[in-house]
């Protein structure tokens, strides 16, 4: 059985990902689904907050050009808790 695979998985540049998607599937998911209040949202989702985040990944229909997910893999964060051992941190995505 073969099937036939209609979308594109690139990195969000490649695939073109304007900031108003960005924000907009973001809102969609945490907002709509209750997860964040749309206050809080209209700060943690700016685009530009959230592409400096890490990573940014995408995948788009072919046919239809939409937007249907988003994963964004964030920078590892490394701080020193004490003389003796460092914490660190890494969090991902997927929308």
């Amino acid at each position: 059985m073969e099937a036939d695979v209609n979308f594109e998985f690139d990195t969000s540049e490649n695939l073109k990902i304007v900031d108003s998607e960005l924000t907009e599937i973001l809102k969609e998911v945490y907002v709509d689904g209750g997860f964040t209040d749309s206050e809080l949202a209209e700060e943690i989702f700016e685009a530009t907050a959230v592409r400096d985040r890490g990573a940014i990944f995408g995948i788009r229909n072919r046919e239809s050009f939409e937007l249907a997910s988003i994963a964004i893999w964030a920078r590892l964060v490394q701080r020193q808790v004490d003389s003796q051992k460092t914490e660190r941190s890494r969090c991902s995505c997927l929308v």
